[in-house]
């Protein structure tokens, strides 16, 4: 279960970039911390009315030979 305190503010960082992911429609949203500046630290971030999954999404390329 994915809550605001489980984020980070990652604009100027080089650390990963995590996504918010729903594992029922496969959506992905902002985990940047400071886009919830409303929000209390122990607010659940849902979809699907499920808890949404903190995840890192990764990009692959592969060269036509």
């Amino acid at each position: 279960m994915t809550t605001l305190a489980n984020l980070y503010d990652h604009i100027g960082s080089n650390k990963p970039r995590p996504v918010l992911h729903c594992l029922q429609c496969d959506a992905d949203y902002s985990a940047n911390k400071g886009d919830y500046w409303l929000y209390p630290q122990d607010y659940v971030f849902t979809c699907c009315e499920e808890p949404l999954t903190l995840a890192y999404k990764q990009t692959q390329y592969t060269l036509q030979p």
